[in-house]
């Protein structure tokens, strides 16, 4: 099963894809908040489908909004609110979805904060651009806690790293792990 951790947005976007417990890609897209919004999400759109035509999703793990009072304003959430929106409108119709709060998913994996994320992911992020890191690292852990409900853990071995950046600029590499 193709399974994906999106931590959506409208400035930021992270994304996981396994299958299995086998990681097969990471990817991050960024856009500048003075472009039109028409362009911001076409990049997005445009990375999205890049990812679901080469990997066809059959279910997809998506981090929700926290809304406890002062998490984020109101100004973040509706724009969090319409990167989710944005995300659900282009996931394959047969493909299931979900959306996970942080607390759900730190209770299962046991983390405090975003910076266990980080460290526990580090063998992948620290291949990745600085920018992307903490985006990807999210994604990752929304891979690992659908996998923490079955005892598997993410496996590494040859990971695709696509990325676009504010200004449209795409880069695609390929992490090599031991």
């Amino acid at each position: 099963m193709i399974i994906y951790g999106v931590d959506p947005g409208f400035a930021n976007v992270g994304l996981a894809v396994a299958e299995g417990n086998n990681l097969l890609a990471v990817g991050s897209v960024h856009t500048d908040s003075k472009e039109r919004l028409d362009v911001r999400v076409k990049r997005i759109v445009h990375f999205y489908k890049r990812f679901f035509d080469v990997y066809p999703p059959e279910f997809v793990i998506v981090e929700d909004i926290d809304y406890r009072k002062g998490a984020v304003s109101r100004y973040a959430q509706a724009y969090l609110m319409a990167g989710i929106t944005l995300l659900i409108s282009v996931i394959p119709e047969e493909a299931g979805y979900v959306l996970v709060n942080k607390r759900s998913l730190y209770k299962v994996l046991n983390f405090h904060e975003r910076k266990e994320s980080l460290k526990r992911y580090n063998f992948i992020v620290s291949k990745v651009h600085r920018l992307d890191r903490e985006h990807i690292a999210d994604s990752l852990a929304l891979v690992d806690y659908l996998l923490a409900k079955e005892n598997k853990k993410i496996v590494a071995k040859s990971v695709e790293y696509f990325s676009i950046d504010k200004r449209g600029k795409q880069n695609i590499q390929v992490l090599s792990f031991k």
